[in-house]
C-alpha cells in the first residue's frame, strides 16, 4: 500500500538517495577534517578502515537499497517495502551510522547490528520476487547478502577474529559493488541511449557481455581467495579492457548532447579504468594501489551513482528525464574530484592539497543533488500517480 501521508517513505529510491547524498556531502569533509587533526573523533574502526566502510556500505549501501527496492517493484509489480517496513529499514542504516562513529562499541556487536539492514533489505527483495517467480533477478538479493557478509567480516576482521584484514573485506566489497554496476548498467545504459538517440550506434554483443560480466566476477573470485597476486592483477586488466570494450559498443559519443545519458557512459568508463588500474598496480611501480582503488569508488560508484540518482528520481516522481543544469555541473564536480584524488596518488608532493581540492568538490556534488532533489523527493509524484 502507497504512503500517501509521507511520501518519502512511498518508494524506496526516496528516502535512500537523500541519505546517500547527505552521508556522501557530510562524511568527506568530516574525514579531511579528522585526517588532518582538526577535528577529534572516535570511530569504532581506525580512521582510514571508517572511511572505507562508511563510503561504501554506508553511501553505495544506501544508493544500492534504495536502487534495487523501487526496481524488483517494477520488475514484479509488487510492493517491496513502503511506509512503516521501509521507515523500519531508514532507521536500521541510520543506527549503523551512528554506532559507527561511537567508540567503544565492541566489534562484534558491530559485526551483528550492521549486517542486520543488508539482512532485512534482502527480505524487501526477495518476497516479492520469489511469489512473482522472477528467478532472474533472484541474484541481486544474493548480492545484497555477500554485501551484508563483507560489512560483518569487516568488523570481524578488525577485532582480528577472522585472520582476515578488515582491510581485504573492504576490497573485496568494492569488485561486489563493481559487479553489480556492470549488471545494471548492461542491462539500462545501452537501452536508455537507444530509446533516447535512435541514432545512436548502439550494438549489443552477446560475447562482449558475457567477457565483460565473467571477467569481473572472476576478479572478485580470486582476489577473496588469492589476494591481489599477479594471475588475479591479470584477470582484473582483462576485465578491465572487457568493460571498455563493452562500453564502446553502447554509442556513447551520441550521448554528448544529453547529460542524463553522458553521465552513464562516463560512469561505466571508470570502471574499466579502475579494473584496469588495479591490475596495474601489481605491475607496474608508478601505479600505486590505492589509485585503482579511488577510480573504482570515486570515479565509477561516484559518477554512475549520481547519474542513476538522478535519473531515477526524475522520472519516478513523473517529471521530464532531462538533468538540471545544477545536476550537469554535479557530474563533472564527482568525476573531477575522482580525477584529482588519483593524481594526489601519484604526485606525492601536492598529495594533500589535491585530497582537499577533491574532497570539497565531490561535497559540492552531493550537496547540489541534496539542495535541487529534496523538494522533489519529499513531495507526491508531479503527476498525481502513486510511487
Amino acid at each position: 500500500m502507497e504512503n500517501m501521508q509521507y511520501p518519502v517513505l512511498a518508494l524506496g529510491f526516496r528516502p535512500f538517495f537523500l541519505l546517500a547524498a547527505l552521508v556522501s556531502a557530510i562524511w568527506i569533509p568530516l574525514w579531511m577534517l579528522f585526517f588532518y587533526g582538526l577535528i577529534r573523533l572516535e570511530p569504532a574502526l581506525p580512521g582510514s578502515l571508517w572511511h572505507g566502510h562508511e563510503m561504501i556500505f554506508g553511501y553505495a549501501g544506501a544508493v544500492i537499497a534504495g536502487f534495487l527496492l523501487t526496481a524488483v517493484r517494477n520488475w514484479t509489480g509488487e510492493d517491496t517495502a513502503v511506509g512503516a517496513w521501509l521507515g523500519g529499514l531508514v532507521v536500521l542504516w541510520m543506527l549503523s551510522r551512528v554506532m559507527n562513529l561511537v567508540v567503544g562499541l565492541p566489534p562484534v556487536a558491530l559485526a551483528i547490528i550492521d549486517p542486520l539492514f543488508f539482512l532485512f533489505l534482502a527480505v524487501g527483495l526477495f518476497r516479492p520476487l520469489w511469489r512473482t517467480g522472477n528467478r532472474r533477478n533472484l541474484p541481486m538479493v544474493v548480492i545484497v547478502l555477500l554485501f551484508g557478509a563483507l560489512d560483518c567480516l569487516t568488523h570481524l576482521g578488525d577485532l582480528g577474529g577472522t585472520g582476515w584484514p578488515a582491510q581485504n573485506a573492504l576490497r573485496v566489497a568494492v569488485d561486489l559493488v563493481a559487479v553489480l554496476m556492470v549488471l545494471i548498467g548492461g542491462r539500462v545504459i545501452a537501452m536508455f541511449t537507444r530509446n533516447a538517440v535512435p541514432e545512436a550506434p548502439v550494438h549489443r554483443v552477446a560475447w562482449f557481455d558475457r567477457l565483460a560480466i565473467g571477467g569481473v566476477v572472476a576478479a572478485l573470485v580470486m582476489e577473496l581467495v588469492f589476494g591481489l597476486e599477479p594471475l588475479t592483477a591479470a584477470v582484473f586488466v582483462l576485465a578491465g579492457l572487457a568493460n571498455i570494450l563493452r562500453l564502446s559498443t553502447w554509442g556513447g559519443l551520441a550521448t554528448l548532447q544529453k547529460p542524463i545519458l553522458w553521465v552513464l557512459h562516463l560512469g561505466y568508463l571508470w570502471i574499466g579504468i579502475g579494473l584496469l588500474l588495479r591490475g596495474a598496480s601489481v605491475f607496474v611501480a608508478a601505479v600505486p594501489e590505492d589509485m585503482g582503488l579511488h577510480a573504482l569508488t570515486a570515479g565509477a560508484i561516484g559518477t554512475l551513482t549520481l547519474g542513476m540518482m538522478t535519473r531515477v528520481s526524475l522520472g519516478h516522481t513523473g517529471r521530464p528525464i532531462v538533468a538540471p543544469r545544477v545536476s550537469t555541473i554535479g557530474f563533472v564536480l564527482v568525476s573531477l574530484s575522482a580525477l584529482i584524488r588519483m593524481l594526489g596518488s601519484v604526485l606525492s608532493v601536492y598529495h594533500d592539497a589535491l585530497v582537499v581540492v577533491s574532497a570539497g568538490l565531490w561535497a559540492l556534488a552531493f550537496a547540489a543533488f541534496l539542495l535541487n532533489f529534496f523538494p522533489i523527493l519529499t513531495a507526491p509524484r508531479a503527476d498525481g500517480k502513486p510511487g
